[in-house]
């Protein structure tokens, strides 16, 4: 947020209303975001309205105050330690940066009068301009101009920026927002002199906040539309009375709503209960009847699962035991009949008679006896009757066996059906049948009838054993029996009980399915009727809030009709705000702003210069007129070029320095917004004018040449000792400074110290053409020159020998023309010849070469001294200052040397060779002020 916006929030938080404070609020809140502040102002009405007529302002205004007092930078006024810069303690800032946690990062010395820092682009000159204007003012206006929060733009890495800035009297600085008027930097002239260009944005109305630094003011202000175009009347609210009307009858329909669903509640308990046989009064017991009636659902299903599952058992009947043993026992009988017969006629068979009797009647015809020959008529019995007799007992014994073959298979029979009886009888086991008589054996004589090969012997031995059975055991046998029907009597009962469960399970699940579709519809109901419920709390709510609204509303409107009023007052406030900035910065600087844009534009035409300036006030704002040559008023930006408005813009602040007094000037690369025309006069200016050559400058520039002039300048200056030169490189690790003489003796000596004779050459020779052309243009010499061929040919129709300027001089010292004549012989060779190389021209720049350091010292001298004979006066007086700041300065070293006693012997050597450097110069400024006093006596004669 601006610094001017909070400065005049600081002066207007006391004693003002609350619309007046809630318009300052909505300007906090959308200070960062675009468009018109009204457009917020009625946002934040429509939108947070009830915020807005909650918060306490007053007590908000206070609490905002003491924030805002706790920064004594907000204050315009000049602080009591309004003076020049001593040094600069930084680290971790923009550029700056620190080798490690224990360095204490980059510290800066800056001197009393002029300080110049020169460095390419991207050196770090606009982080040592931003770090002056946050330690001196608490802000950085470029990083508002990039929408970026101050602790973002400086930090530099994860580490915290640290900044100490003291004054000559080693105190901190006190932050104000009186040291942003001691700032001057290029983009503010670009601006200034392309406003109500599309470039800058800016109207031409903005002529005095954009020179001098109030733009964000004037962007404020600019938001504001105009109190008369401020309406907020279409944001007051109606009554309530048909809002209450509308809640009233939709609560009347819902209640309707509601009436009917608990209606049908009622009437789905009321059949839940008659299909559960319990009364109205026992609803409570609905649930764990409806559960009980699932859980005997299932049980009665899972017991037809089970019925339907059991088997029928084998009916035995205790008759067809009885039976079958009366039929075994009839065949065991017969068998041992048969086979009784059947042994006995084997027996009584005479097989050798019936083999004759077979030979015998194998005969057709036979009178004898086959056996004997006897004849028929003799023997005592024939023996083809007995041989028929015989055989016809075979025919008994065929039918004998046919009769055992079949008795055996009736027995076979038999044991074939007791073998199923029995496997049933095993299966009647399974089924909760068991046979109390061992049949063991029988199972025995079944499973040798089942494997063996003689069926009908193995046959007749299960019959035995079947009853032998039923004579052990008979009683055994009839309850077996009777078991056995027993079981068939369950079997056929379980049946019938099977039907009659599932005929159960159909209607317990017929009335689970209608008990399910009443839940449902009870279910649906009651979620009806909770939104019911809901929409008559919300309505309720609403209604409460329309009642409460009623009285809020009267203090909304109120409010409303407030700020209307305030908003006047808020912008006249802030327009005068402004106005009083800018007069403040106004009033007394037209004669010297005048005077300064002279200097600048020295070199202009006659029709080109102005011969006065001053400011009209146009409404709302001021517009810049001048004067011409005829005494015409003119308005600057319709006759000015775009130079000369960045020159017209310096002047003012310059002047506005001046009137104020200013104990310092910083200009951040402003050379570069002044064409190189100019560049020189500017020079001129700040060493010439009585203000500003004793005013402390810090200057940046990436300009090579003005840096160089400016320290030759500087160096010949009385107040020589108090400029400083340093050129700043950006590293990795940060920006690093480099202390570079300005003086042409300061560069002799180091030129010398590195045995570079070649370039302490150059520096004498330049040293010394500078001082005689500055000679002839102080004094206004006048010259002469001729024409020639060869300058027709360069372009340059008049040339001036060297010897000729030179020797304009000559006059002036001729009391003593030593030294110049040491110049002359040894250092300026006047033909510029080039032969055995003893001379060389480099860039127009005459000088012998072939010397020694020794000739070179002994030139050294020369030209030092002949500076005296040239400007007596001025050398007089650098003299004397730079020979008591000298002095100082040893008795500081001398003091530093007598506690370095226990110091390493290299730290030692140092300071006696720095002590020992500052008594040669002590010396060399003694010999020059005896010097010029003879100087000054030969001129008076």
């Amino acid at each position: 947020m601006s610094q001017y916006l909070l400065s005049f929030a600081k002066h207007n938080l006391c004693g003002k209303s609350n619309a007046y404070l809630a318009l300052l609020w909505c300007m906090y809140k959308g200070v960062q975001s675009k468009g018109r502040y009204s457009d917020h102002i009625k946002l934040h009405l429509t939108s947070t309205d009830a915020t807005l007529l909650s918060m306490d302002y007053q007590r908000m205004a206070v609490r905002f105050k003491r924030v805002l007092d706790r920064r004594p930078e907000l204050e315009a006024t000049t602080p009591s330690g309004f003076r020049p810069l001593a040094a600069l303690q930084v680290k971790n800032f923009r550029g700056f940066g620190a080798l490690g946690i224990d360095d204490n990062g980059t510290r800066l010395e800056f001197s009393k009068i002029k300080n110049i820092f020169y460095a390419p682009n991207g050196g770090g000159k606009t982080s040592l301009c931003e770090a002056l204007e946050f330690a001196t003012t608490g802000h950085i206006k470029e990083a508002d101009r990039r929408k970026t929060k101050i602790k973002q733009y400086i930090k530099r890495g994860a580490e915290k920026a640290e900044l100490q800035l003291t004054t000559r009297d080693r105190q901190p600085v006190a932050k104000s927002l009186a040291w942003s008027s001691c700032f001057i930097d290029r983009n503010r002239l670009q601006e200034f002199s392309l406003l109500g260009s599309k470039d800058t944005g800016s109207a031409e109305s903005d002529v005095i906040a954009t020179l001098f630094g109030l733009e964000e003011l004037q962007e404020v202000i600019s938001r504001f539309v105009k109190p008369e175009s401020f309406n907020l009347k279409g944001l007051l609210r109606p009554t309530k009375t048909e809002a209450m009307h509308a809640i009233e009858a939709a609560t009347k329909s819902l209640l309707e709503q509601r009436r009917v669903h608990r209606e049908n509640i009622g009437r789905v308990n009321a059949q839940v209960c008659a299909r559960l046989g319990l009364g109205l009064d026992q609803q409570f017991a609905v649930k764990a009847r409806a559960a009980r009636l699932q859980k005997l659902s299932e049980l009665k299903t899972r017991k037809v699962e089970i019925l339907r599952l059991a088997r029928p058992p084998f009916i035995l009947k205790f008759n067809r035991i009885e039976q079958a043993v009366r039929v075994g026992i009839r065949l065991l009988q017969r068998k041992r009949d048969i086979d009784a017969t059947l042994l006995r006629n084997v027996l009584a068979v005479n097989y050798r008679a019936v083999y004759e009797a077979l030979q015998v009647i194998a005969v057709e015809k036979h009178d004898s006896c086959p056996a004997c020959l006897t004849p028929l008529n003799q023997v005592v019995e024939d023996p083809f009757k007995r041989a028929s007799r015989e055989l016809a007992k075979f025919g008994m014994l065929d039918r004998l066996a046919a009769s055992k073959v079949r008795v055996e298979e009736r027995m076979i029979q038999l044991a074939i059906t007791i073998n199923t009886t029995i496997a049933a009888i095993d299966e009647n086991v399974h089924l909760g049948v068991p046979l109390p008589s061992s049949l063991n054996g029988i199972r025995h004589e079944l499973s040798l009838f089942n494997n063996g090969t003689d069926r009908a012997a193995a046959a007749e031995k299960v019959v035995s054993r079947l009853v032998d059975l039923m004579a052990a055991d008979e009683a055994g046998m009839r309850a077996y029996a009777s078991a056995c029907d027993r079981k068939w009597k369950e079997f056929v009962s379980a049946s019938a009980q099977s039907t009659r469960l599932s005929a159960e399970v159909a209607h317990l699940q017929e009335l689970a399915d209608e008990l399910k579709g009443l839940f449902d519809e009870k279910r649906e109901a009651l979620a009806v009727l909770k939104e019911l419920s809901t929409q008559l709390s919300g309505l309720a709510h609403q209604r409460t809030a329309l009642k409460t609204s009623e009285m809020g509303n009267a203090r909304f409107n109120q409010l409303v009709e407030q700020l209307q009023i305030e908003y006047a007052n808020l912008y006249s406030d802030l327009l005068a705000y402004k106005l009083s900035h800018e007069r403040s910065r106004i009033v007394g600087i037209e004669e010297k702003a005048a005077e300064y844009y002279k200097a600048i534009n020295n070199h202009d035409c006659d029709h080109e210069r102005i011969h006065g300036l001053k400011f009209e006030k146009d409404n709302e704002a001021y517009r810049i007129k001048i004067a011409d040559s005829t005494g015409q008023s003119l308005d600057a930006f319709s006759v000015l070029s775009e130079g000369h408005l960045r020159a017209l813009g310096l002047s003012l602040l310059l002047a506005m320095a001046e009137k104020n007094r200013l104990p310092l000037i910083v200009f951040d690369d402003v050379v570069n917004a002044i064409d190189s025309d100019h560049r020189s006069n500017i020079i001129d200016l700040l060493f010439a004018d009585p203000y500003l050559r004793g005013t402390q400058m810090i200057i940046t520039t990436h300009d090579r040449l003005f840096w160089e002039r400016f320290c030759i300048i500087a160096d010949r200056h009385p107040q020589a000792d108090q400029h400083r030169s340093t050129v700043l490189s950006y590293t990795n690790m940060g920006i690093v400074m480099v202390d570079y003489a300005g003086g042409f003796q300061e560069k002799v000596y180091r030129a010398l110290s590195a045995y570079d004779i070649r370039q302490a050459l150059i520096y004498c020779r330049i040293w010394f053409e500078s001082m005689v052309i500055e000679y002839c243009i102080d004094n206004s010499v006048s010259v002469t020159a001729q024409f020639t061929k060869s300058a027709v040919k360069k372009s340059i129709y008049l040339q001036i020998s060297l010897g000729r300027t030179f020797g304009l001089v000559e006059p002036v010292i001729a009391y003593d023309r030593t030294y110049f004549e040491v110049i002359k012989q040894d250092l300026v060779n006047w033909s510029g010849q080039n032969q055995e190389h003893h001379a060389f021209d480099e860039s127009s720049l005459n000088f012998v070469h072939s010397k020694t350091s020794v000739e070179v010292f002994r030139i050294y001298d020369a030209i030092r001294l002949f500076e005296c004979q040239l400007f007596p006066e001025k050398k007089k007086t650098s003299c004397n200052a730079l020979l008591e700041e000298v002095t100082q300065r040893i008795a500081v070293h001398e003091a530093g040397i007598a506690r370095l006693d226990r110091a390493p012997l290299e730290v030692q050597h140092a300071q006696q060779l720095r002590l020992a450097g500052l008594k040669k110069r002590q010396v060399e400024l003694n010999e020059e002020l005896k010097y010029v006093e003879r100087c000054l006596a030969a001129v008076g004669r």
